[in-house]
């Protein structure tokens, strides 16, 4: 009987053990995470708190859409509404060029077959002012090799 008390009280201190060292809840399993740069357009302020996080980023060519496709995705003015604990948008200002990272969820809508994106910003950086952004469309392609002569 005193065995059965000792391995009671053992598997009890286990489960308070356990509750003291909870982790706290993951980020989502992003389905892409891409790196873009870009500039900044609207960002949250005291006044504002409510605005999304707004940038203007340059064309992503590789961009997987909902259907699983590397679609591309135009350069855009995007509102990025989540920002994953830990960034910090405090040094920011609008007119500033960034580098950020942002990783993509799709869920299922709702009564529809579409499945829509999520998107977390994961990190940003200023980059240097006198930084050349391009806001095209469409990738530049790469310059084609000149043919050999004869």
């Amino acid at each position: 009987m005193a065995r059965r008390s000792v391995l009671v009280a053992a598997l009890a201190a286990a489960a308070l053990a356990a509750c003291s060292n909870e982790q706290p809840p993951a980020q989502p399993a992003f389905e892409q995470v891409y790196t873009v740069r870009g500039i900044i357009r609207g960002l949250p302020t005291p006044d504002r708190p409510n605005l999304d996080l707004q940038i203007q980023h340059e064309a992503i060519p590789e961009f997987i859409n909902g259907a699983g496709e590397q679609a591309g995705m135009r350069a855009m003015t995007m509102p990025f509404p989540t920002i994953a604990e830990g960034v910090s948008l405090d040094a920011l200002h609008e007119g500033d060029k960034v580098r950020f990272t942002f990783g993509v969820v799709w869920e299922q809508g709702q009564n529809t077959g579409r499945r829509i994106p999520h998107w977390t910003v994961t990190a940003i950086e200023p980059l240097p002012p006198e930084t050349e952004l391009t806001f095209s469309s469409v990738p530049e392609p790469e310059p084609r090799p000149e043919p050999d002569s004869p």
